[in-house]
């Protein structure tokens, strides 16, 4: 059996998520699924169906925690708000919802790890 602390960053990103985003911007409700991979030529990646639903976010394993995590809210960022014709597209929805995932994870990560500073990375 493996268990998973509730407590680990990876974690705390995830349920941030959960809590504030249930649906997309287009009004359906979200189920994607979240895989790290490794040797990839990207560092994070959303894939959407041919209706434009995202079903799989992939995050490269070969980076810092920091670096995981930032990757993670920017494609969880995606999720919401789509990929509409370019998939790098970086709209203000967008900016948003990953500053709202960015500042909410920082606040829940001082409350647990008070002893530890957290660390402010942006990297869009």
């Amino acid at each position: 059996m493996v268990i998973f602390s509730k407590d680990n960053p990876l974690s705390i990103m995830v349920d941030i998520f959960n809590e504030n985003f249930v649906i997309d911007m287009q009004g359906r409700e979200i189920e994607v699924e979240v895989c790290f991979s490794s040797g990839m030529d990207f560092k994070g990646c959303t894939w959407f169906d041919d209706d434009g639903k995202p079903y799989l976010v992939d995050i490269e394993v070969n980076q810092t925690m920091v670096q995981i995590l930032d990757v993670l809210a920017h494609e969880l960022a995606h999720v919401v708000t789509g990929c509409y014709e370019d998939e790098h597209y970086h709209n203000t929805a967008w900016e948003i919802v990953y500053n709202t995932l960015h500042d909410l994870y920082c606040e829940k990560a001082n409350e647990l790890y008070d002893e530890v500073e957290a660390v402010e990375v942006k990297n869009n």
